[in-house]
């Protein structure tokens, strides 16, 4: 055998070898994909939730093992029954929020993007986020929220077949704010199932690595979502809470003739509406500057002679979504009341927040230099009973939120009049479903400027004279 030979059959016996010794490497020397996908659901879909109406939200807590950390959440896998009333093109708002005791906090999210969604036909869609890491402790809560115009209907979310479910895993609320368990609001228990929503994570070390394309689903449909970043969504338009009923007007005989004039209602002004709930809401109390109160379901307000004045801080009004060009007509804070300790006339007034400030954190003491200029009061008396609302008027504070003259740090409430005794009201805070603190914002969208038609040249005809 000549040497050329016997050299390319050595050659090739060591890539051979080379080959059988990297294929046969132990799998602790690989690096791992270190991939998972965090759900509550069985995967067998057997009802659907259409409850993403009227800025109302829905969440899910997903856990994983602590020894996994840190954990990059990559993408969100979302069970969507699309029908044909949907809008084939869906915005949506998603957000991982904080978790305090398996729940939503309602503070601000850890983070949030708007996305737009193709819509296609029923099945799972892959809505891949910018990458995000976790560090510490052992669940994640994702919500979502529709963004889409009013009249213009959200997809379903599936639901799955599961009967024994678990506490603190699947959340209802307003306007991301207010959550509540969905197990709860749901009339009949045969309808609970799991909130179809998952999240594709990466682990360990591969969580800190370069970041690499999420792989679809099996089953998912070829339209997955790209992030829309030109997009700003509108929220949905929705009706004000129940205000006040207006006293019957009775009529008491007069010995004259002279007509009864007729009450004119003031109307509200022209105008489409969004309603915003509050996420983050707290009171303060003098008698005690160091405390913190953040927890508690009730907003107390007022002045009493053992503790002195009682304030509010009410923030977390998300207002991304409000629409391009719109004028804002009005903006009115609405509390509701829980319970009235006043004796005599009390008046609240609202001041803008100049700084940040934490929920579960702020004390009267830390809160003394977060008070700016005063905007709209509210003189309530005696009679205001439990469920009752107060509105205050804050137009002017939430335009320069809107023209970006100054912060959105929130709304603060303060007593006006600090002379007076005792007089106590308690409002519901942001922690009971529909009744949190409300911001409604009244607009009107910019009228279209009509195109001109062009008018028409004119066309002259000549004609001959003829000769009689």
């Amino acid at each position: 055998m000549s040497s050329r030979p016997r050299l390319i059959f050595a050659l090739m016996a060591a890539l051979i070898l080379v080959f059988a010794i990297l294929t046969t490497l132990p799998a602790a020397q690989a690096d791992p994909a270190g991939a998972a996908l965090l759900a509550n659901d069985s995967g067998v879909k057997a009802s659907t939730y259409d409850g993403l109406f009227n800025a109302e939200s829905i969440a899910v807590r997903v856990d994983f093992d602590p020894a996994d950390l840190p954990v990059r959440v990559d993408s969100l896998e979302i069970g969507l029954d699309v029908g044909e009333d949907n809008a084939s093109s869906w915005p949506l708002l998603y957000r991982l929020e904080q978790v305090v005791n398996g729940a939503p906090s309602g503070n601000e999210p850890l983070f949030s993007q708007f996305v737009r969604i193709e819509l296609a036909e029923s099945g799972w869609y892959s809505v891949p986020i910018k990458p995000f890491l976790v560090e510490s402790g052992s669940s994640l809560i994702i919500s979502l929220t529709s963004r889409d115009l009013p009249g213009r209907t959200p997809p379903s979310i599936w639901l799955d077949d599961g009967t024994n479910i678990q506490t603190k895993r699947n959340f209802y609320g307003k306007n991301v704010a207010n959550w509540q368990e969905h197990y709860q609001f749901w009339p009949d228990a045969e309808n609970v199932g799991h909130l179809m929503i998952r999240a594709n994570v990466s682990t360990g070390q591969d969580a800190v690595n370069t970041r690499t394309p999420t792989p679809t689903l099996t089953n998912t449909p070829s339209r997955t979502p790209t992030p829309t970043s030109t997009y700003t969504p509108t929220p949905t338009a929705t009706i004000p809470p129940t205000l006040t009923p207006t006293p019957t007007l009775t009529l008491t005989p007069t010995p004259t003739l002279t007509p009864t004039p007729t009450i004119t209602p003031t109307p509200l002004p022209d105008g489409d509406m969004i309603e915003l709930g509050a996420s983050a809401d707290t009171y303060v109390v003098a008698g005690h500057p160091d405390a913190n109160f953040g927890r508690e379901l009730n907003l107390r307000a007022g002045i009493s002679e053992e503790s002195g004045v009682h304030q509010l801080l009410i923030g977390g009004f998300w207002l991304e979504g409000f629409p391009p060009g719109a004028e804002l007509v009005a903006a009115e804070l609405y509390l509701h009341v829980q319970a009235n300790a006043s004796v005599s006339a009390l008046t609240l007034q609202s001041h803008r927040l100049t700084g940040p400030w934490q929920e579960q954190e702020i004390t009267f003491a830390a809160a003394a230099d977060l008070w700016g200029e005063a905007y709209g009061n509210a003189t309530l008396d005696g009679a205001l009973g439990a469920g009752d609302w107060i509105v205050f008027n804050v137009t002017e504070l939430v335009q320069g939120w809107q023209e970006s003259r100054w912060p959105n740090y929130g709304i603060g409430i303060s007593v006006a009049d600090t002379e007076r005794g005792s007089q106590i009201l308690d409002f519901d805070a942001h922690e009971r479903p529909f009744l949190g603190p409300q911001l409604h914002l009244i607009f009107k969208l910019p009228t279209p400027t009509p195109t001109p038609t062009p008018s028409p040249t004119p066309q002259f005809l000549y004609l001959p004279l003829l000769a009689r």
